[in-house]
């Protein structure tokens, strides 16, 4: 079954804007049992996620907009950054990893 998803299920006091996206079935379920394990609202889960993958989105524009506008040497260089980006996140998080390990 698909569920229909409000990215903010709980009342805003915010100005944040609320769109309705649908799932397909093996996101939701992953979805709802992320939400149940963490006992979180879905709506606050999908929000951090976005947030946290906000950036890459916004290279991600910015690279197409380059590519369209045939400026192909500023692409190259955005899509490094981005690598640069990616690959120092991976260091960070194997970093904090292995700080546990003894």
């Amino acid at each position: 079954m698909m569920h229909q998803t409000s990215l903010l299920d709980a009342p805003m006091t915010t100005k944040n804007r609320r769109i309705t996206i649908s799932l397909p079935p093996d996101v939701d379920a992953a979805l709802l049992a992320m939400a149940e394990a963490e006992g979180r609202p879905q709506a606050k889960i999908v929000t951090e996620i976005l947030t946290e993958f906000a950036p890459t989105m916004r290279n991600m524009a910015k690279l197409h907009e380059q590519i369209k506008a045939g400026k192909k040497l500023d692409a190259k260089r955005t899509m490094q950054h981005m690598m640069g980006d990616q690959l120092a996140g991976l260091i960070a998080e194997q970093a904090d990893f292995f700080k546990g390990k003894k």
